[in-house]
């Protein structure tokens, strides 16, 4: 699950990175409201290692998470 909360409506794309910065995986495009949220997507299909969770705000504001999946 990934929470996360925006000031003001905004079109989001969710991308998960892997640790060289390349985009392996986008989760969604849509637009929200302002307030906050939570998506569910699975990460069965990546192997154990570092990620970065990358939320892009109106193809300009970004914010970057990095996560470890063990399984």
């Amino acid at each position: 699950q990934i929470d996360f909360s925006i000031n003001k409506n905004s079109y989001l794309n969710i991308s998960i990175l892997n640790s060289n910065g390349k985009e392996i995986k986008k989760l969604l495009r849509e637009e929200y409201e302002e307030g906050h949220h939570s998506i569910i997507s699975s990460l069965n299909s990546l192997n154990d290692g570092v990620y970065f969770i990358k939320i892009q705000a109106n193809s300009k504001e970004q914010f970057v998470h990095k996560i470890v999946k063990i399984r």
